[in-house]
Order: structure tokens, then C-alpha cells, then sequence
């Protein structure tokens, strides 16, 4: 696959066709600055080196299986991978008071195997690993098929990226790479719920954003809600790992917190959650529920949210309520199978 590749394996795969040093950075062109979606585009290579592409890399390009565009701007895409496997990815309009960019919110599996009962993605169960290419693909596509140029890129669609740490990383690298979609870490968020691996990931992987994914304020609700809590650090250690991050790296943690009625929205689990995380700094959103089809949970009311959100704050935590993107085409958080067509 193509988009597997960094440029210096490019590089060498072109020499070892005999193709001249300059055709690597045609394609990486091709690829990473116009965002083009098949060899038979790449006009500035010759119809050999292009159907020598063709048969050495198939599969590079995933189809485009669906898209639905929902009220709010916001897209979803649905990508049939060359082994049949279904991924979405999401692609996000962004308006702020420092300005607009676009997100793009990409799978790194195909489905996922941590069992979050509150996901759509995880109740559908774990299919595969994506490859890094696969991963990066996503991103290419959404502009190539949008026009867009992405600013941002969020690692939080299909999957946890830790369980597929090896790929995610090649991925990042790759989204990095001046010569191609120059993506620089503040750019790019990742979210994990904290596999026992976090903390050498958070060692060994280029500084990127963090966003945990939290939703409980103690182990044992968590393990309520997630059905591989096993896999997991305690909430307490995945913190200190986080907190020492952002210490080290200067780079953002968020904590994310579903707001799930009657579960984990009360007084009380507001004022363990404003201890927890009392004196860390973190950033953190509320996320009211998005509702999938089969999930037996409610959104906390609007103002039950609020109040909890005045809690947090009163300890020192700056809260925001994130507004869902793309409920109504089911690309909002925890919404995407990747098993069917939108349509």
C-alpha cells in the first residue's frame, strides 16, 4: 500500500524500479500536497511507472462506499478496505474565536475490542487492526473527495489507537512529515480510555495531544460501563502518566466525560471527579450522550450537565460542554459501526 510508505521507503522502491530520484517527491506530491486518490491522476508519471504502481501497490486507495453530510457540516465517510473490512472516518467544520479550521476524525481499527458499553463502535466487536497506511488513507481521502484541506487530526473515530500502537505511531510520523501533510503535534489529538500500555506509548511516540477518555470518576464504575476494564490501568496511574506528559512534553491533555443520565451524572460523582482531578490542570469536556441504535443510556439533561460542569469549575478545572457534531448522521462520538452503508 502506498500511503504505507515514508518517504525514504519510497525513495528506495523507486530506485529499485530504476525510476530517477526526482519521482519520489512527484508522488509524495501527488499524494500529500494535492491530495490525489489514484495512480491513473498521477499525469506528471509516466503510464508504465503508473501501472507498475498499480500492481505493486493495490489496494492503496480504499472505495468510497457511502457519505451522508449532516446538518451541522459536519461529513461522514464509510471505506471499504481492499480485504472487504468497513472503517468510518468523520470530517469536522470547526469555528472558533481564534478562527476555522477542519478536523479530520479517522479509524485506526476496525471496530474495537475494549467493549465500552456506552459505543456503537465497541458493542459492534473488534474485526482488525488498520495498518498505518489505512489509517493515513482516511485523511487523504476525506480531502481528495471534499476539497478540504484538513488542519487537524483526530485520532478518536473507530477503535482505541493503543491497542494498535505500533501503526498509529508509523502514522503520526508520516502525517508529520514536512515534505508531505506537515501536520505538527499541537495539530494532531489522540484519545485513549488507557490500555496498560499508555505509558510507554507516551515515551516512544512523536508529542501529539492527549484527550483520555475517562467517563467515570472511580475504577469500579468504569468497569461497569467497560467490559475490558482488565486491559486498562487504574484511572489514578493513567493520570500521573497523563499529568507528567503534558508536564514534560508541553502538549495538551483533555479528559473527556460522558455524560450518561442516571449513571454517572450525579452531585456527588461531579464532587469525586473535581478531587481526582484537582490540582492536574486538565482541560475538561462533558459530552452529553449520543444516542445509537440498541444502547440502553440517555444523555444527562441539559441542565444536570450544567450543574455538574459548575462543580468542576468551583474546584479550579476550566469545563467545557461540547456540542455534538454529526448526530444526526451518526458520526457523532461513539456512533460509528463501519458495518453498513449510511444509506
Amino acid at each position: 500500500m502506498i500511503f504505507q510508505l515514508s518517504y525514504e521507503e519510497l525513495a528506495a522502491y523507486l530506485a529499485s524500479c530504476g525510476e530517477a530520484a526526482y519521482r519520489s517527491d512527484q508522488i509524495w506530491g501527488w499524494l500529500y500536497r494535492q491530495s490525489v486518490f489514484s495512480f491513473e491522476e498521477m499525469t506528471t508519471l509516466s503510464l508504465p511507472l503508473r501501472q507498475r504502481l498499480q500492481a505493486d501497490h493495490p489496494g492503496s486507495f480504499p472505495g468510497l462506499m457511502d457519505r451522508a453530510i449532516s446538518r451541522d457540516g459536519s461529513e461522514k465517510v464509510l471505506w471499504q478496505l481492499a480485504d472487504g473490512k468497513q472503517v468510518e472516518s468523520v470530517l469536522l467544520q470547526t469555528e472558533t474565536r481564534e478562527g476555522s479550521w477542519i478536523s479530520a476524525c479517522l479509524s485506526t481499527q476496525a471496530g474495537c475490542s475494549m467493549g465500552c458499553s456506552f459505543c456503537a463502535t465497541g458493542q459492534a466487536g473488534f474485526r482488525r487492526n488498520l495498518t498505518a497506511g489505512e489509517i493515513l488513507a482516511q485523511l487523504v481521502g476525506l480531502q481528495a473527495k471534499s476539497g478540504e484541506r484538513v488542519g487537524r487530526l483526530l485520532l478518536m473515530g473507530m477503535g482505541e489507537p493503543l491497542m494498535n500502537a505500533d501503526a498509529v505511531k508509523k502514522a503520526i510520523y508520516l502525517a508529520q512529515d514536512p515534505r508531505g501533510l506537515a501536520l505538527g503535534g499541537r495539530r494532531i489529538t489522540l484519545s485513549t480510555i488507557g490500555p496498560r500500555n499508555l505509558g510507554q506509548f507516551l515515551a516512544s511516540t512523536p508529542r501529539v495531544e492527549m484527550a483520555f477518555s475517562l467517563h467515570a470518576p472511580n475504577d469500579l464504575l468504569r468497569a461497569s460501563l467497560v467490559e475490558q476494564a482488565d486491559s486498562l490501568l487504574p484511572i489514578r496511574t493513567a493520570l500521573e502518566l497523563l499529568y507528567d506528559y503534558r508536564r514534560e512534553a508541553g502538549r495538551m491533555v483533555t479528559v473527556e466525560y460522558l455524560m450518561l443520565a442516571e449513571i454517572n451524572d450525579s452531585w456527588s460523582h461531579a464532587k469525586e471527579l473535581a478531587s481526582l482531578l484537582e490540582g492536574s490542570a486538565y482541560f475538561v469536556n462533558l459530552l452529553p450522550f449520543n444516542a445509537s441504535l440498541g444502547l440502553p443510556y440517555r444523555s444527562s439533561p441539559a441542565e444536570r450537565i450544567r450543574a455538574f460542569a459548575e462543580v468542576l469549575r468551583a474546584s479550579g478545572l476550566t469545563v467545557k460542554i461540547r456540542k455534538p457534531r454529526g448526530v444526526d448522521i451518526g458520526g457523532a462520538c461513539g456512533q460509528l459501526r463501519g458495518q453498513q452503508s449510511l444509506s
